[in-house]
């Protein structure tokens, strides 16, 4: 991958992000090499296709309407939040919304971006601006009983690798328990939290990663970037829930992915 920008800058255009929006020259060197290997990953094929980010976007303000008895003064965070489709739902539909994104690029356009009508592909519009912040789901930018909600979807399996992007030296289960530590902190008592992550049924995708975490019941697996399994731990997705002092309301594994309902 080397020190090629081009697939950011692909991106970029793609989604007419300015190219003052964001200073690459301006970003540490970890962050650089984090924001070239997430987007040569999306240039792969990797990442969701629009229709489908848009698709499960917009399912979104149903369901946290339904889980949190209401919209008004409501405030739901997405950690991993991507490129914003559920953001951009939820604020339509009069959610108070923030998001957190460890890509400053994909960040700024989760801030600022609209489906397209057609393509349903996110695009840069300068009239939205929404809360937005960098930073990581093992330290979230946020004060302690500040949300009603939190998504966190296809974020708690790969971040053990981004941890060790940023110089990270801690087991990928202890990173998985001080993640969820963060969610149960910032949530309000009786907060609601609803997660998705790859169970070890599901296998590993190809994507050029490391420390690819899957969860098995009673068993949670590392793979490296070949997909070959380097680790393991006796410990399964409740387990790793249940030590964040988090309740769960509901556990299903479907299709792969375990779906998991919690309580602060």
């Amino acid at each position: 991958m080397g020190k090629d920008n081009s697939p950011i800058l692909d991106f970029m255009k793609d989604h007419n992000i300015p190219p003052n929006a964001v200073h690459l020259k301006m970003l540490s060197p970890a962050q650089l090499r984090y924001e070239r290997e997430i987007f040569s990953r999306k240039t792969g094929g990797a990442a969701f296709d629009p229709a489908t980010a848009y698709r499960y976007g917009v399912k979104a303000p149903d369901y946290w309407r339904e889980t949190l008895g209401g919209v008004r003064e409501k405030r739901v965070l997405d950690v991993g939040c991507g490129e914003g489709y559920s953001l951009w739902a939820l604020q339509n539909a009069g959610f108070q919304v923030s998001g957190v994104n460890l890509s400053y690029v994909e960040g700024e356009l989760a801030r600022r971006g609209v489906p397209d009508e057609q393509t349903r592909i996110m695009k840069w519009n300068d009239t939205v601006n929404r809360d937005v912040r960098w930073g990581s789901a093992t330290s979230l930018p946020f004060e302690r009983g500040s949300m009603d909600g939190v998504g966190f979807y296809g974020v708690l399996m790969m971040l053990p690798h981004s941890e060790k992007v940023f110089g990270g030296r801690k087991r990928p289960i202890d990173v998985c328990i001080s993640a969820l530590e963060e969610i149960k902190r910032v949530l309000k008592p009786g907060g609601k939290l609803s997660m998705v992550t790859m169970s070890n049924t599901h296998g590993p995708r190809g994507e050029k990663t490391e420390d690819y975490i899957m969860f098995q019941k009673g068993v949670c697996r590392v793979y490296n970037r070949e997909g070959k399994e380097v680790g393991w731990e006796q410990i399964g997705i409740r387990e790793v829930v249940e030590q964040a002092r988090l309740r769960i309301d509901d556990l299903k594994e479907r299709n792969g992915f375990w779906h998991i309902k919690a309580t602060a």
